[in-house]
């Protein structure tokens, strides 16, 4: 009979770490991204040649009668900018995941993944970002960020001009609605 304990459900509130790992970087795009794990893939990898170097067979869906190619798992399941908003910190929370996933999965192998609890929550950020960085996803967050930007900028040009007004002030030395503003326009 196995003996483990049971691992409850995530909470929102660890669903609500990984988003502050991705929020804390910089918001910069980073174009080539995994969206499955270099780590997972090597499990699927198989040494091949001479040298023994571990490869996975890949196929293109686009050319599905095509030949499989052998690559390393850093050469597959990657995409170009397919997170379209803040990639770079999200390529950071997805390195430290997979930093952390490789004990995860020794454990696994060698029946001790239930004695430290860190691990089910390791392979549970790589369920979440595996699962945030799919295409149903993906189109949810471009449609969320039209949406929310769309209505964003709406609520601060409604609500915030007095700050913006202050903002553009404080960062270029003079106001928008000025009189050096009103003359350069006529």
């Amino acid at each position: 009979m196995l003996s483990f304990k049971y691992a409850p459900p995530p909470t929102p509130a660890q669903y609500q770490r990984l988003v502050r790992e991705v929020a804390r970087g910089p918001q910069q795009l980073t174009p080539d991204q995994h969206v499955v794990s270099r780590v997972l893939l090597d499990q699927f990898a198989e040494p091949v040649g001479a040298k023994g170097e571990r490869l996975v067979s890949s196929l293109n869906r686009a050319y599905i009668h095509a030949k499989p190619t052998k690559r390393g798992p850093a050469g597959c399941g990657k995409f170009r900018h397919f997170v379209r908003h803040a990639s770079d910190s999200s390529e950071t929370a997805w390195m430290a995941t997979e930093t952390r996933l490789h004990g995860a999965l020794d454990a696994a192998d060698n029946g001790t993944f239930f004695d430290q609890p860190q691990h089910s929550d390791t392979v549970r950020d790589a369920i979440v970002l595996h699962l945030v960085r799919s295409i149903p996803m993906l189109l949810v967050s471009d449609e969320t960020w039209r949406n929310r930007h769309a209505a964003h900028v709406d609520a601060w040009m409604r609500q915030g001009r007095d700050v913006l007004s202050r903002m553009h002030r404080t960062r270029f030395g003079w106001s928008p609605s000025s009189e050096a503003t009103r003359n350069c326009s006529s």
